[in-house]
């Protein structure tokens, strides 16, 4: 208790240096979260668990002599909602997951090389600075479109809604009609679009609304971020590029026309060759999710 009778919280160690360095804990902690980098199926379900199993931890944690409890401990000074078997950064694919990938990992490679050329992949991201990135990289190997969506600074970012992705589309639509303009096509080619399940994505009424054409659509099974890397790596781009931007800006806040127009200018500054890799890499990604059984496909691979 102190002096002036409040009750105070004890420290959670006494003048004894900790035995494990703060650096140490946050190598565990991040073994922890990369549990499918190390090829498991699932996040580690307890302390033990992550401290046999893991070379690395277990290194760490024999050598300063600690306990479970001990580093269950520092991981909640780092993340107090922690919990093992909870705690991962990738969804957790249970065994319909992975049978869904599988089977659409094998539709896609029968028809990848028909498919190829015309693919359009689309997503959207909430990003810094309440920017919501729509994005559309096509499988031409001389071509990218896209745009940045709108966005707001002063109000709450929410997800993008079926109206707003109907719109989008609708946008895209008119840009890759002006392509094939641009490219003097005697018709306009079967564009496919490539989306994931996401709310927005599946209750749009891209067909029925005349936005996009009946079974030119290719839908992504539930957990498909390796599968659908083309424009997630965009998306990582962009998230990366407008956080050292904003931040560069901490003293002078930008306007919401400079935080809509920068996604646009960083997107196209994004390299065509990485759009290039990454479409011609699909086959093996799909591939190695088929020999896997439906798990994330490796590092290399996503």
């Amino acid at each position: 208790m102190a002096d002036n009778g409040d009750i105070v919280i004890p420290e959670l160690h006494s003048g004894r240096p900790p035995k494990l360095t703060d650096a140490e804990v946050h190598t565990c902690y991040a073994e922890c979260l990369s549990w499918y980098a190390a090829g498991r199926p699932r996040p580690y379900e307890s302390v033990a668990a992550l401290m046999t199993t893991n070379p690395l931890v277990r290194d760490i944690t024999s050598a300063a002599h600690v306990s479970g409890e001990t580093l269950t401990r520092r991981f909640k000074l780092i993340d107090p909602h922690f919990q093992y078997g909870m705690l991962r950064n990738r969804p957790y694919l249970d065994a319909q997951h992975m049978q869904d990938r599988v089977q659409s990992c094998h539709k896609k490679l029968q028809t990848f090389q028909a498919h190829k050329p015309w693919v359009v992949y689309v997503d959207e991201k909430l990003g810094p600075v309440w920017i919501k990135f729509f994005t559309g990289t096509t499988g031409m190997p001389w071509n990218r479109e896209g745009c940045a969506y709108r966005t707001t600074t002063n109000e709450e970012a929410t997800g993008m809604t079926a109206d707003e992705y109907e719109d989008c589309i609708w946008d895209l639509n008119l840009t890759l009609d002006t392509i094939s303009e641009d490219w003097h096509m005697q018709h306009r080619p079967r564009w496919l679009l490539s989306h994931d399940n996401n709310t927005a994505h599946s209750r749009a009424e891209l067909v029925s609304l005349g936005i996009w054409r009946r079974g030119m659509v290719l839908q992504m099974p539930a957990l498909n971020p390796d599968m659908h890397k083309v424009v997630e790596h965009v998306h990582a781009y962009l998230t990366q590029a407008m956080t050292a931007w904003r931040f560069a800006r901490w003293n002078n806040n930008p306007s919401d026309e400079e935080c809509i127009a920068k996604p646009t200018e960083l997107f196209y500054a994004y390299p065509v060759a990485s759009v290039q890799a990454d479409i011609v890499s699909l086959p093996a990604t799909y591939q190695a999710i088929i020999n896997s059984g439906g798990l994330y496909a490796p590092p290399g691979l996503r």
